[in-house]
């Protein structure tokens, strides 16, 4: 149970003076309180914890205040009888602009086998515990061999010793960044993203990179 599991119809009679919690003003609360805990649901729970809502279909009817999920977005009916795509906005209210809850969204991060869930999980494709593929997979990269250096200080420089030293000694050097990993998609899903091939791979990358450690160099390739 948490704080933010807030029932009004508890609450209120709670804050009404002993003597005054009598039936009558607490069934009066209760109605004056009841839209309130209606759009407490609607909103912070689904926010919280993720819809229970099923995605849209097109060959479903759906009554007033159903839940879908379409695309990324959380929608509520607004009413019976909806055969309306979820964008229409006058049959349909976004409710959340993302159907993983924020619970869930605080715990991922960029490694391996977390960041392979989130990107499933996100892009509706499966997950496999390894050593099982996911659909969308991570193929990571070991760092390039590193060079000699002569530092300032001997702290910074490489060691050297009579017939070898702690890093290769060769004659010429690149800096440029390397690959760390690469986000293995499929293609029927990447091309599903966007109209636009473009989009695709910004779309992807507006949700890892927010997952995705500092420094870290990667490519998204279909397959």
């Amino acid at each position: 149970m948490s704080i933010y599991d807030i029932d009004y119809s508890k609450v209120g009679p709670r804050l009404l003076p002993p003597d005054k919690r009598g039936n009558f003003l607490v069934g009066l609360i209760a109605a004056f309180l009841t839209p309130i805990q209606w759009l407490r649901d609607l909103w912070l729970t689904s926010f919280r914890t993720g819809p229970t809502a099923q995605e849209w279909l097109n060959t479903t009817t759906y009554a007033k205040y159903d839940q879908v999920v379409y695309n990324i977005f959380v929608y509520v009916s607004l009413k019976d009888n909806n055969t309306d795509v979820p964008t229409d906005s006058s049959s349909w209210l976004q409710i959340q602009s993302n159907f993983i809850g924020m619970s869930e969204r605080i715990l991922y991060n960029c490694q391996t086998l977390v960041l392979t869930y989130a990107l499933n999980k996100r892009f509706k494709t499966v997950f496999r515990q390894p050593n099982n593929i996911s659909d969308i997979y991570i193929g990571t990269f070991a760092k390039p061999i590193s060079v000699f250096v002569v530092g300032g200080v001997e702290a910074n420089s490489s060691k050297v010793y009579t017939t070898t030293s702690s890093e290769y000694v060769i004659d010429s050097y690149t800096f440029a960044g390397y690959v760390n990993m690469t986000i293995f998609v499929p293609v029927a899903v990447y091309n599903a993203l966007d109209p636009l091939p473009a989009n695709c791979e910004i779309i992807i990358r507006s949700f890892a990179n927010k997952y995705m450690a500092a420094g870290i160099i990667y490519t998204i390739t279909t397959y």
